[in-house]
Order: structure tokens, then sequence, then C-alpha cells
């Protein structure tokens, strides 16, 4: 089976489990690899602004704009500060350090990019696991698709700076396009292809499949019922919001998912394996009632593990749900409580089904907005559908804290608008709190 490589929008195409897929490029076998079902290709036409990234050797990235007056922004986020942040996304990793540059005025003078780029791993990075993540910027706001880059850099790479590769090097005749291989969860390769290009596989049988059922939603909670093909199968089942999981490849969101439960588990869940804390078998009915808010799109997302690996088996499957609209409160209050000794934060509502917004805001963004009250309206707007959350929540105000000073906690009732009073809390922020 082949299929010619001149699609005009954003597409991308399943492949079928244990084959072989070969990649040919101008008359010639590119690359040859096994893939499964959840493996995929992802390929955006020239008509799009996209960006065509390179691993050019130990030591060096390259980053090419399919247009080269556009201006864009490069950010490479680690494992470690994945983590530490909490973020939910590569793409809000991004944002952040884009919304950081801004704040400070050094995104025009640091971080804004035309043409081709090569980034020198030796002096900007630490060994690790990244993500870089690139987007077109128009001044206000990423303006393209995201293009999504997995790389590693061990120590040894970190010394060798002997392997360089000269810019000329790279050409970029041709193209039509940008094909992006995703092999058992994680990127693969970046391809520049032409309209002559075409990639071949094999089908074979597919693994476990799912049957899905949600029902019973409300605006905090949702009922689901999981019917595998494999009553053996050990399985993961969960919800995540759609606009999240709509940036990544079905297998990398997987992967990601696994891994961040992996690295969590002593913590959630002290003394348990990771089949015991996250792993289903046979038919499951599931009531998810934590995290949810209203109005908002959800995915179900279910996919078979390897117990002895952890790896992705099979397809993902993935059931969009809507929860109720939530209504408005407007007698909803807040009472705040501040541990000075653990530095923990805890809101309680004064009804648990009701949705609202809280933002943490340094004396910088206060004074820029006017006030901690501009400060939280201003971000509901931007972040609120996003964030909005219930029930009683908890946070800690030394992992939220960026500098010294009198931080501000502003909560409000939100249902994409503000519909109750602000409750108002400051919180003194020392040197010793820092991270």
């Amino acid at each position: 089976m082949c299929k010619q490589l001149f699609l005009p929008l954003l597409l991308c195409l399943a492949l079928p489990v244990t084959a072989d897929m070969h990649i040919w490029q101008a008359g010639r076998e590119l690359m040859s690899l096994p893939v499964s079902d959840n493996d995929s290709v992802t390929f955006v036409s020239d008509s799009e602004v996209h960006f065509t990234v390179f691993r050019l050797s130990d030591t060096q990235l390259s980053v090419t704009p399919s247009d080269t007056s556009v201006f864009y922004i490069w950010v490479a986020t680690s494992d470690a500060d994945y983590n530490a942040y909490a973020y939910n996304s590569y793409q809000e990793a991004w944002q952040t350090t884009v919304d950081m540059a801004v704040r400070y005025d050094f995104l025009e003078t640091d971080m804004l990019s035309k043409g081709r780029v090569v980034i020198d791993l030796t002096t900007l990075f630490d060994p690790d696991h990244y993500v870089l993540s690139v987007a077109a910027w128009d001044g206000t706001r990423a303006s393209s698709a995201f293009t999504y880059y997995d790389f590693t850099l061990t120590e040894e790479e970190q010394k060798n700076t002997s392997d360089i590769v000269p810019l000329s090097m790279l050409q970029d005749n041709g193209c039509t396009g940008l094909l992006a291989t995703w092999h058992r969860g994680r990127p693969q390769d970046t391809v520049v292809i032409a309209a002559i290009d075409s990639m071949t596989f094999s089908e074979q049988a597919s693994g476990t499949t799912f049957r899905v059922n949600v029902s019973d939603i409300t605006n905090i909670s949702v009922a689901v019922d999981i019917q595998p093909s494999n009553d053996e199968a050990a399985y993961f089942a969960d919800y995540i919001l759609c606009t999240d999981a709509d940036q990544y490849a079905d297998t990398v969101l997987a992967r990601l998912w696994i891994e961040q439960c992996v690295r969590y588990l002593p913590y959630d869940y002290p003394g348990k394996t990771f089949e015991e804390a996250y792993l289903y078998k046979g038919a499951q009915h599931i009531v998810f009632s934590e995290g949810l808010v209203g109005d908002t799109d959800y995915y179900i997302v279910c996919f078979a593990v390897n117990t002895m690996t952890c790896a992705v088996e099979g397809r993902v499957v993935k059931k969009c749900f809507h929860t109720a609209f939530t209504p408005v409160n407007p007698n909803l209050t807040f009472d705040i409580n501040y541990n000075t000794d653990t530095y923990m934060v805890t809101i309680t509502p004064s009804d648990d089904t009701s949705t609202y917004y809280w933002g943490f805001f340094s004396p910088d963004e206060v004074i820029k907005a006017g006030s901690a009250e501009k400060a939280w309206q201003q971000a509901a707007v931007q972040y609120g559908n996003k964030y909005t959350t219930h029930g009683v929540q908890s946070f800690s105000a030394k992992w939220q804290a960026v500098s010294t000073g009198t931080y501000t906690l502003v909560v409000g009732g939100w249902n994409s608008r503000q519909t109750t009073n602000l409750t108002v809390y400051e919180i003194e922020v020392t040197e010793d709190m820092l991270p």
C-alpha cells in the first residue's frame, strides 16, 4: 500500500500493529521502522508555517522555518523543569517562559528568532531529557501550530565538541512539507519531503480494543463503563482536557502520562506497584469526580499497558464528553487558611459544586495590573476556562513564588465570567521560602 505525500492539510495516519514502515525520499529508502497501530505520521503542507528540527550532532540542533520572514520562539523544557513547575503540557511550558520574558522585557533581545537557527546544546543545556517546542510569534501570541521535538543530552555528549556540522550542509531543495514520524510514543524523526516522496507499510492484526460509554454527566462528575476486548489485558483509564490532549499524537500523550505516573508513584501511592496503583483489568464502572469543571470538553482515554515494561500496547482509545453547565451561585464564599510552618494554602468554598478561579500574584504583577482584583480579572479572562476548579484546593506558597515580597491570593467564582465578589488574602514570601 502506498500513499503519496502531497496532502494539503495537517493529517495523522494511524499505522497497523507490528509492521515495517518504509519512508522513501527522492526515490531512495530513507528509513525503515517497526511500527504498531499506535504509531503515527504527521504531515504539514508547505502552505502552513511549520518548522523542521534536526539533531545535527551530539552538540547541535537546527530549527528551520518554512517561511524565513516569520519571527518564532523556541523553548526547550527539561524533565526536571516540567516536574518542578508542574506543567500540564509543553505548550503551557512554552507560554509560561514567553510570559516571563515579556514581563521582564527580554523577549525581543533573547528569544525571538528568524530564519534557520543552530542551537548549541553544550553551552545552553545540562544533561537531561528535553522537549523542544517551536511556534511562530505575531507579537502577542503563538500564531502557528506547535512543532515538538524530543531529544536527550547525556553527559558524554555534552563534553563532545568535535562533531560539529556546518550549517551549509543542510539543504531544503524541493520542500513541499514536513513529515514527522512518531514511534511507540516518541517523536522518531523529522523529514523534509517533496510530492514524489512516499511511505509503505504492511497490515497485520490489531491489539486490545475498548468499548467506552459515558453516562450520568454533571458539571463536576462523569460515570464511565469500559469493556476491553481482552479481559486479561492490563490497561490505563483516566480523563483529560481535550485542549491538552489534542496537542500530542495519541501515543505521545500516553507515554507522557505513564512517565508522570511512574515518577509520582512513591508519593501518591507509597508501597504500591505501578500496576496496583494505576491499571485496571476486565470490565470496569468508574466514576470520576475530582478536577472536572462545568461546560468543558474532556476525553476519557484508555490504552493497554505492558506491566513489565510500562510500554503502551495497541491503539489509544479516546471518548469525548462535555460536562454540564455550572449554575451561578452569587452567594459563594471562600475560607482561606495559611499554615506558616508548611507554607501550604488551603481554599475551602462554601459550595463544593460551584466553580471558581484562584490566582497567586507577585507584587510586580499587582502593580502592573493596577490592583490585585484587576490582576485576577485579567488572568481569569486568559486562563479561567482552563483552570477553573471546585471543592477544596491546596497549594504550596513556597513553590508558587519566584521572588520575595507580599504576594496576593485572589479567589472568585468563575463560570466563563466573574460570578462572586473577590476574596483577597496576602502572604509574605521570605528568602527561605524560595526554591
